[in-house]
């Protein structure tokens, strides 16, 4: 049970990759106040768990309900990702009286989209949960417990390193967030791609 637990620890860590959302959620989140940055950390984290519970209840039930393939949800998870990381790349800075405002950041509420899915549970991510889940069945509720305590874990390094967010803003300066954006917004590009072509990979080369 402990090689399981350390198995799908390194799965999930690496596909929940927080080194990676955790820069990708500061320079979404650059022109909010402190107090705005840890309520939507705090949803952002919510949300995600959530969905990845359900994927890992019922996930392959709804996907076959839907009559969606694997293929084709990881294309369009691709998709998103490439949006949110075309958004970074070429978004123009904004002055804080713009963009802090209650008005503007409940109107701009990003915690569920791009920020919970499909950043930090993605595609890629639920794919992983459902293959972990078909492979634990034989050994019960017992196995799928296990996978959702490890991803719970995993989004708690996640939310803490958030918390940590307001200080790590204050090092970066004023262009070290706007520098964090852009190479960001390169990096989520690059991992659009790669999701979208392995969708399209999956698609072609599917078994009649």
């Amino acid at each position: 049970m402990f090689e399981n637990v350390c198995g799908y620890f390194v799965r999930l860590f690496f596909v929940i990759g927080p080194h990676i959302t955790v820069p990708f959620f500061l320079s979404c989140t650059q022109n909010y106040t402190n107090s705005e940055r840890k309520s939507i950390g705090a949803k952002m984290c919510l949300y995600g768990l959530v969905i990845g519970i359900v994927f890992c209840l019922a996930g392959n039930s709804v996907l076959d309900g839907l009559g969606v393939s694997g293929a084709a949800f990881k294309t369009g998870g691709g998709l998103l990702l490439a949006v949110a990381g075309w958004g970074m790349i070429y978004s123009k800075p904004k002055a804080p009286s713009e963009s802090t405002s209650p008005e503007i950041a409940m109107r701009s509420d990003i915690a569920l989209c791009p920020l919970a899915f499909p950043m930090l549970i993605g595609p890629a991510t639920l794919t992983t949960i459902i293959g972990m889940v078909k492979d634990a069945k034989p050994l019960g509720i017992v196995e799928q417990s296990l996978i959702v305590a490890t991803m719970a874990a995993i989004i708690g390094i996640v939310y803490i390193c958030v918390l940590g967010g307001g200080t790590l803003m204050r090092l970066l300066g004023k262009s070290g967030p706007v520098i964090l954006e852009k190479v960001g917004g390169i990096l989520l590009m690059g991992m659009a791609l790669e999701m979208m072509f392995c969708g399209v990979k999956m698609y072609m080369f599917a078994k009649p």
